[in-house]
Order: structure tokens, then C-alpha cells, then sequence
């Protein structure tokens, strides 16, 4: 899988609590080791155009395309 960002997100990135970003950057590693590490409940949420979700923490999630 290929990984990128964008400025909005970086944006968003910057605005969340330290914690959060300490636990994105945690998933983060997880998912470059293992995109489907368990761990993750990484998903499709929307076939088109093809969207997916990934767990950050217990409050926290990541979705992109």
C-alpha cells in the first residue's frame, strides 16, 4: 500500500493533543509493518471511491482513500 499525506491533514495533525499524536504516529508504525495488523481494525468503509478506516487509540480514527 501506498502512503501519503496532505497539507489538510497535516493541518489537522498539528491542531490534535500531544497524546493522540503520539498514538497516530504508534498506529502509524503498526500499519507500515503490517497494514493488516489486528490491532488496527483497519477497513473499507466506502467501495467508490475506495475508503478506509484504521483505529488510533479508543477515541481516535484514521480514514483515507
Amino acid at each position: 500500500m501506498i502512503s501519503r499525506n496532505t497539507r489538510s491533514f497535516r493541518e489537522l495533525y498539528a491542531a490534535l493533543p500531544t497524546r493522540v499524536k503520539q498514538q497516530a504516529r504508534e498506529a502509524y508504525r503498526l500499519f507500515s509493518n503490517d497494514p493488516y495488523y489486528s490491532g488496527l481494525h483497519f477497513k473499507q468503509v466506502h467501495p467508490d471511491p475506495p475508503t478506509y478506516s484504521a483505529r488510533v487509540g479508543i477515541s481516535y480514527r484514521t480514514v483515507g482513500v
